[in-house]
């Protein structure tokens, strides 16, 4: 009955900020909660109703009427808001909340750019630091919104909010937000990023980098430096990259690291460790650093070393480097015309990403070479099931030899009964007793395609083409896998377009590779019960 006097009260006109100071004292929480969101509506307040929610700020015990606050204050000016905002950082009672630190964080936002001074004078006190909701969620956004903002003020942010720590060790895990900012900053033309380097560069911020690189050498700084283009940090990861006494774990990151730098002075060492290194790990992570780089030599380099590895898994790297950019393909076409290489070895899905590539004169070689690539017809693929069909009933199947294969050919991307990746849908609780179900799945596993398992067609501003199933995305990275549950993470400042593909990450053929009998035991496996 509270509630709905004041919403006719409201109707009528009656609710005012007179009005308003009272039922701010209602022993109602829901009477609480719908004044602050009138007031919200109106937005702008007098000193003393702004200075009374400061003290409201401080007091309410309600979490539901605290998430209305946040949300209110996002709408009020910023003067008016961000005191609201700072009573509840001193407070520190909603960290664990699970939805309403990040409405607190919606209102920062809200002010972040307009209101920057109010924001900044909150922010760089020290009782923040004591404060879980301030430090751990507030603070390491709000850097990263400056960071990102890719302005000479958002970076005079940033400088001022990091000098506001209390010491070396705390800023460190505040610049990992910066690094995150810079991957969601918006790309401009080759001329605008050379002059944003520049000022980047001479820009305090690096020197207090700097500063910072001589007491604190991590991974985070490590990708710090190196986006900063600065000497120290990148020669120290590569210089720990290349050393063969570094663990294959390690040397796996630091590549990693590595890899968005673009430094051409990577690709002879990086060449010799692909070709050369015992763990495949390793290999396959060098190999994602070429993929970086448009140069003749890798191209011709990579080929001989696929005509000479024997690991299945390298081989299939080394053609998604080379099939990612016109010239490398070109080169793996080009062996292919000259017999070199078998048409064979390339699978269909791989070789139809030359056609992403917008090359007339690569595809007809592409044509000539491998046929149309539209794939077999919907009545071909009816025929190849029902003749599937015929031979999985032709016999029994032992379900043990069934599991070896499933594990060998089908676990790198599936799990059934809880072994097994979780790249593909699960298969414990799909329909296994429905053959004709899993034939067709396994002969034309695109004609049905899970919105949660679509991949994703990248272009990078480099030219680059990669396909891949999103598993995870913010606003600073997409990270794809592939078939052989391979993951490739690229800054979302790289993308220049991402779109769906109609086509699954399973290959069409994978069913060929297996005899009757060996078909027979994996639907065995398959249909079994564990």
């Amino acid at each position: 009955a509270a509630v709905e006097a004041l919403w006719s009260s409201n109707l009528l006109g009656g609710f005012n900020e007179e009005a308003a100071t009272e039922l701010l004292a209602s022993p109602h929480a829901a009477v609480r909660w719908w004044t602050l969101r009138l007031l919200g509506d109106k937005g702008k307040l007098s000193e003393e109703l702004a200075h009374r929610l400061d003290g409201f700020a401080e007091q309410e015990s309600k979490v539901e009427v605290r998430q209305q606050l946040a949300c209110s204050a996002a709408r009020f000016p910023a003067a008016q808001a961000v005191p609201m905002i700072n009573a509840n950082i001193n407070r520190d009672i909603d960290g664990d909340d699970p939805f309403l630190p990040l409405l607190w964080w919606w209102a920062v936002e809200k002010h972040s750019v307009s209101g920057r001074e109010e924001v900044l004078k909150r922010f760089v006190r020290p009782t923040l630091w004591k404060s879980h909701l301030g430090r751990d969620v507030l603070l390491p956004r709000l850097i990263r919104r400056y960071a990102a903002e890719k302005s000479e003020a958002g970076l005079d942010s940033v400088v001022r909010l990091l000098k506001a720590a209390p010491d070396q060790k705390s800023r460190e895990t505040l610049w990992e937000s910066v690094f995150l900012g810079w991957q969601e900053q918006p790309r401009g033309t080759p001329e605008d990023e050379k002059r944003w380097t520049k000022l980047v560069q001479n820009h305090k911020l690096t020197n207090l980098f700097l500063v910072d690189w001589l007491e604190i050498q991590s991974d985070v700084t490590l990708r710090v430096g190196i986006a900063l283009k600065q000497d120290g940090p990148f020669f120290q990861a590569a210089s720990e990259a290349f050393d063969i006494g570094t663990s294959a774990e390690r040397r796996v990151t630091l590549l990693n690291i590595l890899a968005p730098s673009g430094r051409t002075s990577l690709i002879d060492e990086t060449l010799d460790l692909v070709e050369n290194n015992s763990s495949e790990k390793v290999r396959i992570a060098g190999l994602q650093v070429l993929g970086h780089f448009d140069d003749p030599q890798i191209a011709a380099r990579l080929i001989k070393l696929h005509q000479s590895t024997e690991s299945e898994s390298l081989k299939s790297q080394i053609r998604d480097v080379l099939l990612g950019r016109a010239g490398s393909a070109r080169a793996w076409v080009e062996a292919v015309e000259r017999k070199e290489i078998p048409a064979s070895v390339t699978p269909l899905e791989q070789i139809r990403r030359v056609a992403l590539l917008g090359d007339e004169e690569l595809d007809s070689l592409v044509t000539k070479n491998w046929g149309k690539l539209q794939g077999a017809s919907r009545e071909e693929k009816l025929a190849e099931v029902r003749r599937l069909n015929n031979d999985v009933r032709a016999a029994l199947g032992n379900p043990k030899l069934g599991k070896d294969l499933f594990k060998k050919h089908c676990a790198g991307c599936h799990q059934l009964f809880g072994e097994g990746a979780k790249v593909g849908p699960d298969l414990t609780t799909a329909n296994r007793q429905d053959r004709d179900f899993l034939l067709v799945s396994l002969v034309d596993p695109s004609s049905v395609i899970r919105k949660e398992y679509v991949s994703a067609v990248i272009v990078t501003r480099s030219g680059r083409v990669v396909t891949g199933l999103p598993i995870a995305r913010d606003d600073s990275s997409i990270t794809l896998v592939d078939s052989k549950s391979e993951k490739l993470v690229l800054p979302m400042s790289e993308v220049e377009e991402l779109n769906e593909s109609p086509v699954s990450l399973m290959p069409d053929d994978l069913y060929r590779q297996f005899k009757p009998q060996e078909l027979r035991d994996l639907f065995a496996y398959l249909q079994s019960q564990k």
